[in-house]
Order: structure tokens, then C-alpha cells, then sequence
């Protein structure tokens, strides 16, 4: 196979939702080799394959094609938005409910069970919803700024696509999502900043309620959570990660894990061992050994593409620099 027909066929999956990705690649390559195979009987050149790419116009316009039309948000950011929410629908119940949970836990006076499930429940919907229609705001925001800045056809270049395996190839998932999440969780600590501690009680004013928490590492963290943001906001905007972007966006990581640990691991242990007859020694030393396992598994998990961004040299593959649409 063709590297610069599998080079296309990549960026078109890229912006596909992963049900249909497969069926759709399949298609697209089956398209281009039959044009290739009825103009040129299977003598192409690499200029006859670039013009026939060069007719297909940009992969991003081409997926769009395959998706349903849609009215808030947009075919291009509509995918991402579906997965994010699915994210979110999973994970913030999840976590309010965790936290309900432990709240009964070490409450001074524990609550009747049916007030306690009916606080649980409605809370983790409150939040979902709340987070849900952050997440779509966002997305309607996304897609009118950033997802407006697009390739034109007229300057598509088939021989600038990048790579199959690319360590500079942008998921506009992540990305996107990385954008979203920043959002939600930098507001969720704004509101946190603003009340001094962790509460799950919007509106709250009573002070005995909060886990106090050190108002200048909740700011700092709500700094790197933003600066994050903007780290994927200028890799959707160049369609790149470079060396520089990804060690930064490392760099916040960490320090965002260190900031956890002032914020949520050290004040939520010190609140349960307040609370409970449990080895004392034993809840002070989990919220080392937590920030040392997520600061481990971060660095592991960023450095593998770190050096293959390093190493990366090809001068001859420019990067695709994304243009207002006119």
C-alpha cells in the first residue's frame, strides 16, 4: 500500500468517532485505489496519487462528510463532545457519590440512610447536570472559535499530511477534552478557592462543612489546570505536539500532582483520622505514597513519547499550520 494514501486515510480516522472509523477507512482507501487502478492501471506516480488525494480536498472536510448534521455543535467537534459527556456521565457520579460516602463516614453525627441515599443521588445528578451542560457550552464555544480555524482546500498539500505513527499527530480528543476538563474542574476549585476548603454543598455557609485546604496551593493548581487548557488549545490551533509543548504540558502535570497533594490527599487523610480510631501513622503515609504512585505513573506514561518527539527529525514534512476560514 500506497504510504501517502495511508497517510490520508489516517488524518480522515482522526476525526471520526471509533464505531464507524474502521468501516469509513476501509471505504476511503477502497475509493482512492479505484481511481488510481481505472485512470492509471496501477502505473500511478506519487504525483498522480497526490492529485488524486488533491481531489478529495482536505480529510478533515472529507469526515465530515460521513457525520449527521447537527445544530448546537458541529459535525467536526460533535464526536468529541459524545465522548467527553460519556466521560462525564461515568466519572462525576462516580466521584460525588465517593465522596457522600466518605462524608457519612467521618460525620459527627451520622444521617438516616434514606436522607443519605437522597442527598447521594440528588447531589451526583445536580453535578452531572451541571457538568453537562458545561461540557456542551464548551464545545458550542469550540465550535465556533477554535474548530473555525480550518485548512482551505485551495492549500492543501497531500505531501504535508503527516506520517503514519507521527509522534507530532494530534488526537483532537484529547486535545479537545483536555480543553473541557480544564474547564470544568477549574471552575469546580475556583469555587473551592472562593470557600476556602472541599465542600459538596454549593451555596454553602457554614465553615464547619469545609475541609479546610490551603487557598494558595488551590490557586495554584486552578493556574496549571488553566495553563493545561491552553496547552491543548495551542496544539488544536497548530495541529502539533512539539518536544517543547509535551515537556510543558509534563511539567504541569507533575506539579498539578503535588498541588493534589496539598489540596485533597493531606487534608481528606488529616479529616479521617480525626474521625476515626484507624491507625493514625498508617492515614498519614497514603497521601505520600499516592502522590508518588500518580507522580510515577505520569512520568512514565508521558516519557516513551517525549523522546520519540526528541529523536523525531524529518525535515521534509512540514507542520500543518491551520488558517482562518474565509
Amino acid at each position: 500500500m500506497n504510504d501517502l494514501v495511508e497517510r490520508y486515510v489516517q488524518e480522515v480516522g482522526r476525526n471520526l468517532a471509533k464505531p464507524d472509523r474502521a468501516d469509513i477507512e476501509a471505504e476511503i482507501r477502497s475509493m482512492i485505489y479505484d481511481r488510481l487502478e481505472d485512470r492509471y492501471g496501477g502505473a500511478e506516480t506519487e504525483t498522480d496519487i497526490t492529485a488524486v488525494l488533491k481531489e478529495l480536498g482536505d480529510p478533515r472536510r472529507l469526515s465530515a462528510s460521513y457525520l449527521p448534521v447537527r445544530y448546537l455543535v458541529g459535525p467536526e467537534a460533535f464526536p468529541y463532545m459524545l465522548t467527553a459527556l460519556r466521560y462525564v456521565w461515568v466519572t462525576i457520579p462516580t466521584i460525588f457519590i465517593f465522596l457522600h460516602i466518605f462524608g457519612a463516614l467521618t460525620a459527627a453525627q451520622p444521617a438516616p440512610l434514606a436522607t443519605l441515599l437522597f442527598e447521594m443521588l440528588a447531589t451526583a445528578g445536580y453535578a452531572t447536570f451541571i457538568c453537562t451542560s458545561l461540557v456542551i457550552i464548551a464545545f458550542a464555544v469550540i465550535e465556533r472559535i477554535i474548530m473555525a480555524f480550518t485548512i482551505k482546500d485551495m492549500a492543501f498539500d497531500p505531501s504535508a499530511l503527516p506520517p503514519v505513527n507521527d509522534p507530532r499527530s494530534v488526537d483532537r480528543f484529547e486535545a479537545t477534552f483536555g480543553i473541557v476538563m480544564g474547564i470544568i474542574v477549574g471552575l469546580m476549585f475556583l469555587y473551592f478557592l472562593y470557600t476556602g476548603g472541599l465542600t459538596l454543598r454549593f451555596g454553602i455557609s457554614n465553615p464547619d462543612d469545609l475541609i479546610r485546604v490551603p487557598r494558595e496551593w488551590l490557586a495554584a493548581f486552578i493556574v496549571a489546570v488553566a495553563a493545561m487548557a491552553a496547552v491543548h488549545a495551542r496544539v488544536l490551533r497548530t495541529n502539533q505536539w512539539t518536544t517543547t509543548l509535551w515537556l510543558t504540558e509534563t511539567i504541569l502535570e507533575l506539579f498539578g500532582v503535588i498541588c493534589l497533594y496539598f489540596v485533597i490527599y493531606e487534608p481528606v487523610a488529616q479529616r479521617l483520622a480525626e474521625s476515626t480510631t484507624a491507625n493514625s501513622s498508617l492515614l498519614e503515609s497514603i497521601p505520600e505514597i499516592l502522590v508518588v504512585i500518580n507522580a510515577v505513573l505520569t512520568a512514565a506514561g508521558r516519557s516513551g513519547r517525549l523522546l520519540r518527539l526528541w529523536k523525531y527529525r524529518d525535515p521534509s514534512i512540514p507542520p500543518v499550520i491551520l488558517s482562518a476560514a474565509s
